[in-house]
């Protein structure tokens, strides 16, 4: 769609003034803002009515001012948007954060949830790294009281997974290195899916040369490289949807979705973009009047996720940008 340059600075304007305030925005207080642009209050108003049949904007009620449409928002985002520059400060305090965060991914995906949701006051989603192909890399066994032994495993993603098995006697030391050995030979870079019977049998057969009775071990090693396909939604920041009025009769719907993993996993690795924008309908019927922004990070050669949701007309200049860094940074930490 090409608009005149006076409609898209129009346009622009009207979106910065109703980012503010929500409310409709009429002519007058356009004009005000616009006192550069030497047009009438008269003026401005046949260009939003123009801009309103171009489905940009729209009056919510006889004798209102204009908001911006999705399609007025999507216009703005894609072509008129100049993101608001970071300063020193700003990337100094977020580069300080992330080094203050847990150096397993898991870890710092569920604490990123809240840093992003305090930093833009504002719902945030996480979502820890997942690989296509997840396996163990290495494990450990520690022994944790007499009969207790906390099985430790390393994953291709940089994360731990642990599991805590108890037998019924007790098992020392060196035998622990021994069956460390076993388990790293054979049960390493192993996908759930090549976890069969034969090859459990076959370290059952080497594990009762070193000890006797370890089925809970390996039935610990069978859940835990089990679970590797799975992943973790972390959200935070709900409450502060609650100061927009114009989402609130939509914040249950908006709790609905967000606690449906698959549907909110298939949107936040919808895009391979460095951030992606989706706004109204084009996240759900139902949630119409909000927006999604998404990004990735990167820990080794997998990605994890985040979003920030909040209402449409969020301010992404601002956002999108400061976004953008935290993720650069935590990937940069990650592959350090």
């Amino acid at each position: 769609m090409n608009i005149s340059d006076r409609k898209r600075t129009i346009l622009t304007a009207l979106i910065k003034i109703h980012t503010n305030s929500g409310d409709p925005v009429g002519s007058s207080i356009l004009a005000s803002f616009l006192d550069s642009l030497p047009v009438s209050s008269a003026t401005l108003r046949n260009e939003m009515a123009e801009l309103t049949t171009l489905g940009l904007l729209e009056q919510p009620y006889t004798s209102a001012g204009r908001i911006p449409t999705q399609l007025g928002i999507r216009y703005y985002v894609d072509n008129l948007m100049n993101q608001w520059s970071m300063s020193q400060e700003e990337k100094e305090h977020i580069s300080e954060t992330i080094s203050r965060l847990d150096s397993d991914p898991e870890k710092a995906t569920e604490s990123s949830a809240a840093t992003l949701a305090d930093m833009f006051k504002l719902s945030s989603i996480a979502m820890t790294p997942r690989s296509r192909n997840p396996h163990i890399v290495h494990y450990d066994l520690l022994k944790i009281g007499k009969f207790n032994l906390a099985l430790i495993g390393v994953t291709n993603a940089g994360s731990i997974k642990s599991r805590v098995c108890r037998l019924n006697y007790e098992i020392s030391s060196e035998k622990i290195n021994d069956i460390e050995s076993i388990l790293n030979e054979l049960l390493v870079f192993v996908s759930p899916e090549d976890i069969m019977p034969e090859l459990l049998e076959l370290a059952e057969k080497q594990l009762s040369d070193t000890a006797d009775n370890l089925k809970p071990l390996l039935v610990a090693v069978n859940t835990l490289v089990g679970s590797l396909s799975d992943f973790r939604l972390y959200t935070n920041g709900e409450q502060n949807l609650l100061g927009y009025h114009e989402i609130r009769g939509q914040i249950h719907r908006y709790l609905e979705y967000i606690n449906n993993p698959n549907r909110m996993a298939a949107i936040l690795t919808d895009s391979s973009a460095p951030v992606s924008i989706y706004i109204g309908e084009e996240i759900d019927p139902s949630l119409s009047n909000m927006a999604l922004i998404t990004a990735h990070f990167r820990t080794g050669n997998l990605n994890g996720h985040f979003g920030i949701a909040g209402p449409s007309r969020m301010n992404y200049a601002y956002i999108v940008p400061r976004l953008k860094y935290f993720c650069d940074k935590l990937s940069e930490t990650f592959s350090e």
